[in-house]
């Protein structure tokens, strides 16, 4: 599979993910504002696209690494 190509599905993984992620994280807040009954298996969900986020992320940036160096001049 192309470079590219695996960018491109990362990144759409990327975007899904944060989207969840800030979308349970409201509904959470709301819960926790209102008083609302908890649901676990929500709080269950946002704490494992918090950390599929993370891992997601280190692997757009290792696949990005030449364009990090570029930019901020780190040395080989």
């Amino acid at each position: 599979m192309a470079k590219q190509l695996k960018l491109q599905i990362l990144n759409v993984a990327l975007f899904l993910f944060l989207t969840v992620q800030l979308l349970l994280g409201i509904r959470l807040w709301f819960v926790d504002l209102f008083g609302w009954e908890d649901s676990k298996s929500l709080m269950n969900l946002h704490l494992i696209t918090g950390f599929s986020l993370a891992v997601l992320v280190l692997v757009h940036i290792s696949m990005n690494w030449w364009w990090v160096k570029s930019q901020f001049g780190f040395s080989k």
